[in-house]
Formats: structure tokens, C-alpha cells, sequence
């Protein structure tokens, strides 16, 4: 799948946590010396903004199927794209 500038995939677990959504950069993480498949990602639920139930936290993450199912950039919810956006040029 083609992602925007920044992004090297995106995943959705359909629900199973509150952490619905991995949105992996495409900088490797830095802080991990023992795994050169380690990025920097984030994870989101549905409503990142929401005051009481939005999740949007960095973290760092593998590829593959145990985030979920690989989805396209525009099937994300236009509130985590929006926050994504904000940030992602930095991992160009």
C-alpha cells in the first residue's frame, strides 16, 4: 500500500483494544540498540480527542500481523489522520 510521506504502515486490530490503530513512522527507534526492526509509531483509538476516551500515545512497534490487518491512510478516521499529519514530516 502506498502511505504518505513518513509513514511506513498502518494497521487496525479491529477493535480489540483501545489501542485500535498503529501508525508506524518510518524512522527506525532510536533507543533501542538490540533490534534493528523497531520504529517509532503511534497508537490511536477511534476518537484521539476526545477529553475523556481518546487514546493518541507514541510508542514504539514491529511490523506485522499482530498489530491487525494492514489498512490504507484514508480508511483511518480523519481525527487520527489529522493529529498524525501534525507530526509526520519529521519522519520523512
Amino acid at each position: 500500500m502506498k502511505y504518505p510521506k513518513g509513514i511506513k504502515a498502518v494497521y487496525d486490530n479491529g477493535g480489540k483494544t483501545a489501542d485500535r490503530y498503529t501508525i508506524i513512522f518510518k524512522g527506525l527507534y532510536n533507543e533501542d540498540l538490540y533490534s534493528s526492526n523497531v520504529y517509532d509509531a503511534v497508537a490511536a483509538n477511534d476518537t484521539p480527542t476526545h477529553p475523556a476516551y481518546g487514546f493518541y500515545q507514541h510508542c514504539s512497534a514491529q511490523l506485522g500481523n499482530h498489530n491487525g490487518r494492514k489498512i490504507s491512510w484514508l480508511s483511518l478516521p480523519k481525527s487520527v489522520r489529522s493529529l498524525v499529519n501534525e507530526e509526520r514530516e519529521y519522519y520523512g
